[in-house]
């Protein structure tokens, strides 16, 4: 209640400033999320503690939802299936308070292990990991936009290494390569939203 008094604050005061600005919480979307598989818990209890992941977002003020899976973290370690769920799940509770919803921040730690489509844990280090890693973000997107989010955003697009989460399009080369086929899924999903509006 806490944080979403304070949320509803801000958000006022924001619009107070530019009525026509639009306003989010940037909330992580931690919680108790409700999948067709049933409740599960994402993130540690301290944050969320069995609340929905969208009640301080949904005040006056704030004109989309939005929420952050990171389902490979070393906390969360999710397989490709309750990621899949969780999305969906996320997307679906979002959209029950009328508002947009956004998966606005998500990624996959490269530097973490990540389950194949049945459930076989695969090594950073193992050949195999690439291409599965473009599978889930594919499967993320998938579970976003075909449960009705209104838009998402990688974490994040660079120009520079880095050991976990950054999508890099221009230098070093090697990153850039490695990252083609992710940014062709990202290309194909930004064409499949165009075209379907």
């Amino acid at each position: 209640n806490t944080v979403r008094t304070w949320i509803a604050n801000e958000a006022k005061f924001v619009k107070s400033l530019d009525h026509k600005h639009m306003v989010t919480a940037g909330g992580e979307g931690h919680g108790l999320v409700q999948t067709p598989n049933g409740p599960f818990q994402w993130a540690r209890t301290d944050e969320g503690d069995g609340n929905s992941p969208f009640y301080v977002q949904n005040v006056p003020n704030i004109d989309f939802v939005n929420f952050h899976p990171y389902p490979n973290a070393s906390w969360a370690q999710f397989t490709f299936a309750q990621t899949k769920a969780l999305v969906a799940g996320e997307v679906a509770m979002g959209l029950k308070t009328g508002k947009p919803v956004v998966m606005e921040e998500y990624g996959i730690d490269r530097a973490q292990p990540i389950t194949d489509v049945g459930g076989q844990v695969i090594q950073p280090t193992a050949a195999s990991y690439l291409p599965t890693r473009v599978t889930w973000y594919d499967a993320m997107l998938a579970q976003c936009y075909e449960n009705g989010c209104a838009g998402s955003n990688v974490w994040m697009i660079a120009d520079w290494s880095d050991a976990n989460l950054n999508v890099n399009i221009y230098l070093p080369a090697a990153d850039a390569a490695r990252d083609v086929p992710l940014l062709k899924v990202f290309d194909r999903w930004a064409q499949t939203v165009e075209h379907a509006r």
